[in-house]
């Protein structure tokens, strides 16, 4: 996926004069191991950065008196990311309170 694939970064700039990604990414990852953060740990935070990405993408659509989802494949991903089924994320994402 590219970053403006993400409602939430499709206003964002991509790329900063001087700053290099892969450098500041493999600092934060050797910052990670200076935490002593497992493969594990590691692997779900960037599960959960995914998993708010994808969210920021699922649509809705007022039917009657209900909410409802109109993009699956957003609510599907973002599921996924998170460890969870598609239908236990929906539930709370249109269930008013």
């Amino acid at each position: 996926s590219e970053p403006q694939d993400y409602q939430y970064l499709r206003n964002s700039q991509f790329t900063a004069p001087g700053i290099d990604d892969l450098k500041c990414f493999a600092e934060l990852k050797d910052a990670f191991d200076g935490l002593g953060y497992t493969r594990e740990q590691k692997r779900e935070i960037f599960a959960v950065i995914v998993g708010i990405l994808n969210l920021g993408n699922v649509e809705f659509e007022e039917r009657q008196d209900a909410a409802w989802i109109t993009s699956e494949g957003a609510l599907r991903k973002a599921a996924t990311a998170l460890g969870l089924k598609p239908e236990d994320l929906r539930k709370p994402m249109v269930t008013r309170r």
